[in-house]
């Protein structure tokens, strides 16, 4: 090795730990070794006793630098899923990552009685050096949070009679009503056709919670949105938190953690992950304001002013925490019952009168007829089909180093109907039985409106 080539080496390994050491708010860091990119393994193993049909196993072979292992031909099949379809969709990431359109991937779709593992597809970084991302790997939400947290806790609350659709901002939190927002009501905050803005990012350096609520006082409303296209707004999702905070008088995070993370079990779910979740934890874009890159922390300033927990972004979570978040969330995925009702999934169901994709909380049928979910801009996705009871999750961070504007919702486009194609009917009397998963008929919620 030339000496050129050592002090690059050299000055990437201690960018590196600059960046580890720079996050604020933490203990001492342990130690972090980088690995550099790993060699080809000659083939891709897999596990199962059903073997890969024809032609699947040169697909894992030309991928097998980019693919963690964890693909189970028994599993992929026990779940109703197509074993060579399901590959394909691997082969279809996986150039996705090769041409630079996101860094890596955490891919996860599974019926509620399947043993399919999140797999991992990519680099969870890619600056200062290369790390393969693992089933395990964290990521920071983004606009996701709000999905996650403030729309489930907000749907609880009107079931319980502490909120009401109609009820406006001017009265429930005045203080930050300004700009015309006072008759924006609940209902136009879960579906995302307040009005509020998407482009408008808060003032450089907000030093406090005060500033912030300033800030969202000032906010203007433009003209609301019926179109099913125009994303919602991450202000809408911050807002009903606000809201939250004050019906229960009680921060965010531990509403958050009372409700959902703590009792759907989701232990690698947080607001606040521990120093040494950074090791496994997707780092975000550089971020001016921070003089460096975002790591297991907010991207933006209003959520780090509101003490980093709030629902316009921050919480950090696994696939396999979403699906167990997938399985407790509605009516119809566990034998064990639900978070909301099946009356709350008939509203969640109902579209707009005029976006006929925005339900209240969640949008519509981006993964097949009767599906819920929402897609982040960041690049992570949660989409559920009670009907079907099959979920899907996909984690990426497509703004790491720098920002991929529309890349990773065209690979979601191209993909997901992949997956839809690739869900075998569910056998005849399949359904769920508490501890076991499946034997017993089960009857599925109603079918959306």
């Amino acid at each position: 090795m030339d000496k050129l080539e050592q002090m690059t080496k050299f000055m990437r390994i201690f960018a590196a730990g600059l960046l580890l050491f720079a996050v604020p708010h933490v203990s001492a860091q342990p130690a972090f070794t980088f690995s550099e990119e790993s060699p080809k393994p000659a083939r891709y193993e897999t596990g199962g006793g059903t073997p890969l049909p024809p032609g699947c196993q040169a697909k894992l072979d030309k991928n097998a630098d980019l693919v963690g292992l964890g693909l189970n031909t028994d599993w992929i099949g026990g779940a109703q899923i197509c074993v060579t379809k399901y590959v394909n969709i691997v082969d279809r990431l996986v150039a996705a990552v090769r041409e630079d359109r996101v860094p890596g991937c955490v891919f996860y779709v599974n019926r509620v009685w399947g043993e399919v593992f999140p797999l991992p597809i990519g680099n969870l970084m890619t600056e200062p050096t290369r790390v393969r991302v693992v089933y395990s790997t964290a990521y920071e939400t983004g606009e996701l949070t709000g999905a996650l947290t403030a729309v489930p806790l907000a749907l609880k609350a009107i079931e319980r009679g502490d909120l009401r659709l109609d009820q406006t901002l001017g009265e429930l939190l005045p203080e930050v009503a300004g700009g015309g927002k006072e008759s924006i009501t609940v209902e136009d905050l879960l579906r995302g056709t307040a009005g509020l803005p998407c482009n408008i990012v808060p003032p450089y350096r907000l030093k406090s919670r005060e500033a912030a609520l300033r800030f969202l006082n000032e906010l203007p409303r433009v003209a609301p949105s019926s179109d099913d296209h125009v994303p919602v707004s991450r202000y809408s999702h911050l807002l009903l938190g606000l809201i939250l905070e004050n019906i229960y008088a009680t921060t965010f995070q531990e509403l958050a953690e009372q409700e959902i993370i703590g009792p759907f079990g989701m232990v690698n779910t947080t607001f606040r992950p521990p120093a040494h979740w950074r090791q496994t934890t997707a780092p975000g874009p550089y971020l001016r304001w921070l003089g460096r890159m975002a790591w297991a922390e907010p991207t933006d300033e209003l959520t780090m002013a509101l003490g980093r927990s709030a629902a316009s972004g921050g919480l950090i979570t696994t696939a396999d925490d979403l699906g167990l978040f997938a399985r407790n969330l509605f009516p119809g995925m566990s034998p064990d019952g639900a978070y909301l009702t099946t009356q709350t999934l008939a509203l969640v169901r109902t579209p707009g009168r005029n976006a006929k994709n925005c339900g209240v909380g969640y949008r519509l049928n981006g993964f097949g007829p009767g599906s819920v979910g929402f897609d982040a801009r960041e690049g992570c996705s949660l989409w559920i089909q009670p009907d079907n009871f099959t979920f899907l999750v996909f984690l990426s961070n497509r703004n790491h180093p720098i920002e991929r504007t529309d890349a990773v919702a065209d690979v979601r486009n191209e993909v997901f109907p992949m997956i839809l194609e690739a869900l075998e009917p569910i056998p005849a009397g399949v359904g769920l039985t508490p501890g076991t998963g499946s034997g017993v008929e089960y009857e599925p919620p109603p079918a959306p409106p």
